[in-house]
């Protein structure tokens, strides 16, 4: 490859690649909003794909869930407060 790309064309490829990516992955997000357009699907579509499309890295989903569950216990224990006119 070195032999008929130079250096320059090489970065600039890198550089258009983090720009808009190309290959399996972006192609099958790209077919799926099409394929979604012509049917007119209006969800999201991490549920028609077989991956998650916006991947998040394990800790920040754990992260999410926890405060997800502390809102949960929280609104819990004020309708339970509420229940027994417990002020908090």
């Amino acid at each position: 490859m070195s032999a008929t790309l130079s250096n320059d064309e090489l970065v600039e490829w890198m550089a258009y690649y983090r720009f808009d990516p190309w290959g399996g992955y972006r192609s099958d997000v790209q077919t799926a909003r099409l394929e979604a357009a012509a049917c007119g699907f209006k969800g999201n579509l991490s549920e028609i794909l077989a991956f998650d499309p916006d991947p998040l890295p394990p800790d920040e989903i754990e992260r999410r869930e926890r405060s997800a569950q502390i809102a949960k216990l929280e609104r819990e224990t004020a309708q339970m407060a509420a229940m027994f006119d417990i002020a908090e």
